[in-house]
């Protein structure tokens, strides 16, 4: 699937994936919370006595973070992580982040096409190193188990990524930081054609945060009512969205190209398209009622 070109076969190529991590993920853990729940009557047994739990009884995550471990994806990456040491917080990060965008591809129908090949083969390779490396315990084990050397692992093709799908780690650092500049010059692009300068702009964009915060349960205000209640809002408000916030992001973007690890440009990737996905959203949705607003405008002048 991830050599496909489809854009079909690569978004259910990156739900497999996840998935695959996850399947990882808990049947590592699996065994763990087993052996705790086997040593729960020692631990009992010893508080009674008033004895000190020893290590080998004692499990590394307190009650809570096994009991969300047990419900959500991320929880159990922090234990596997943090109180195991079985994978990297670049791992992690990967993981992670790949989770997020998998749940945006299949929950919300948002992801962009052109960085879905590169992210694919980057968890594909990830997957592979897991499986390889992830002990195998089965049933009883170790509370901290560890995991497997080099070479402990067994030789298996099934380890091995096809000779076709290597990772490509500044292709994936280009795509993402282009991914982010194209988005970004495209709605400075859309604003400027409504507005000639950037004073314009944020003008624009400070009015419009604005008009967010009203009530959408309150009788209709005059121009002269809103004007005030904008003014007022300035001396106490500071916009979220400027046209130097949002090229800011764009600076930020180009930085991704010298990530040095693919994590790391992937976190930066993910904290820029947090806040860009929002601004973009926003902007859109209020350009394309300024725009209805104009063409009504030029309609009513027209005589229609």
């Amino acid at each position: 699937m991830i050599r496909s070109a489809r854009l079909t076969d690569l978004r259910l190529a990156l739900i497999l994936l996840d998935n695959a991590a996850e399947l990882l993920i808990y049947e590592t853990l699996k065994p763990v919370f087993e052996t705790d729940d086997y040593f729960q009557h020692v631990r009992q047994t010893m508080s009674l006595l008033n004895m000190p739990v020893h290590e080998a009884f004692a499990p590394p995550y307190t009650a809570d973070e096994r009991r969300a471990a047990e419900r959500e994806f991320e929880p159990m990456l922090r234990i596997i992580e943090h109180r195991l040491n079985l994978i990297t917080s670049g791992e992690r990060s990967i993981l992670r982040i790949t989770h997020k965008l998998r749940r945006d591809a299949f929950h919300r129908g948002q992801l962009r096409d052109e960085i879905l090949r590169p992210l694919c083969v980057l968890l594909y390779h990830t997957v592979l190193d897991l499986a390889a490396k992830l002990p195998r315990a089965k049933g009883y084990g170790n509370l901290r188990p560890r995991k497997l050397e080099k070479s402990e692992v067994p030789h298996s093709p099934d380890f091995e990524p096809a000779a076709d799908l290597t990772f490509d780690h500044q292709n994936l650092c280009e795509t993402l930081a282009n991914d982010v500049v194209q988005r970004i010059d495209k709605l400075l692009g859309e604003l400027s054609g409504f507005f000639p300068h950037d004073l314009l702009i944020d003008e624009y964009l400070f009015r419009m945060q604005f008009g967010n915060t009203l009530p959408t349960q309150v009788p209709a205000l005059t121009e002269d009512e809103l004007d005030v209640g904008f003014r007022e809002w300035k001396k106490t408000s500071k916009p979220a969205i400027t046209v130097a916030h949002v090229r800011s992001l764009r600076k930020m973007g180009e930085r991704i190209r010298t990530a040095r690890q693919s994590s790391n440009g992937l976190i930066q990737y993910w904290s820029i398209d947090e806040r860009l996905s929002k601004i973009e959203s926003t902007v859109t949705k209020d350009l394309e009622q300024l725009d209805r607003h104009i063409q009504r405008q030029i309609d009513i002048s027209r005589g229609k």
